[in-house]
């Protein structure tokens, strides 16, 4: 692919600020183009054409953290995964930004087209979280009541209200790692998701901001309240997001394993205790990101 002569994973490795302006550029050539190709799915399309140019890339990712782990000794975990963690950080974010941009900048019509299943989602998760906290956030806002005895059940404190979101993101957890391992690389379709959810999320909120700004200030004003919208929803999701990633990493790094046939290698018992440490660590960083959910951020 083109992508892949442009920059390559060993680039990658050294330089890992690349992915950021990788995750940008893709995210925003593969929204244009299902908007351009697929007007009316677009929302549907761009995930697939994103996710579709950047799997190679992060499937010789994982091909090259692999070999490493196999022939490499380094003393501690995070020397030995630090480099895939932090390409799939800056990719994340990368993309964060270009969905967030877009959908700031551009008049809303267009973008009730380009976004149209992210919104919903962004509607449906601000309306569990009115549910959650009994707080307005945004519109469409609705009671506990209108979700059904069960959910209504569940909401009734704190503490089931914790169980609750854990058990969802939990959930997401295990797919992130499952896609990793069935699929190589295949959990980046999950992360553009996320990442256009949260882009969605984060412009909507630096939207308020330039709305009334003129358009020859428009990319300044975006620039100006993106920390503000950023840190709305990343006082608990970085610690969320961070648990997907390395649950991904995890399950990618053994995918390739047993794909090589790595399996009588010596050092794969250090290969598998390795896996079996970021799954831990993935759940403990989810479970983290739920009390902050729940205690602090609806108190900020």
């Amino acid at each position: 692919m083109v992508l892949e002569s442009i920059i390559s994973a060993e680039e990658v490795e050294r330089h890992p600020l690349d992915m950021f302006f990788l995750g940008f550029g893709t995210a925003s050539l593969g929204l244009w183009l299902a908007y351009y190709i697929f007007p009316k799915e677009a929302s549907n399309w761009f995930l697939f054409l994103t996710a579709f140019a950047l799997e190679p890339l992060l499937l010789r990712l994982f091909y090259l953290e692999e070999e490493e782990e196999i022939t490499l000794h380094h003393p501690t975990l995070w020397q030995r995964h630090e480099g895939v963690i932090m390409d799939y950080m800056y990719l994340f974010f990368g993309m964060v930004i270009a969905f967030s941009f877009w959908y700031a900048l551009l008049p809303q019509e267009l973008t009730n087209i380009m976004f149209e299943n992210q919104i919903s989602e962004v509607v449906r998760i601000q309306n569990l979280r009115v549910a959650l906290t009994g707080g307005f956030i945004g519109t469409g806002a609705v009671t506990a009541a209108q979700f059904g005895p069960s959910l209504s059940a569940i909401l009734e404190n704190k503490t089931e209200m914790l169980k609750f979101i854990m058990i969802n993101n939990l959930r997401l957890l295990f797919l992130f790692a499952a896609f990793s391992f069935i699929f190589g690389a295949g959990a980046i379709l999950l992360l553009t998701w996320n990442a256009a959810v949260v882009g969605v999320a984060v412009g909507n909120l630096a939207r308020q901001e330039i709305v009334a700004a003129q358009l020859s200030v428009r990319t300044v004003a975006y620039f100006k309240a993106l920390p503000i919208s950023f840190l709305a929803f990343f006082v608990h999701g970085i610690f969320e997001i961070l648990g997907y990633f390395i649950g991904a990493i995890g399950g990618g790094i053994l995918s390739v394993a047993i794909i090589k046939k790595h399996y009588n290698n010596p050092r794969f018992n250090v290969l598998l205790w390795d896996v079996l440490l970021l799954i831990l660590i993935s759940a403990g960083l989810i479970i983290f990101g739920a009390f902050v959910e729940v205690y602090i951020t609806p108190n900020l």
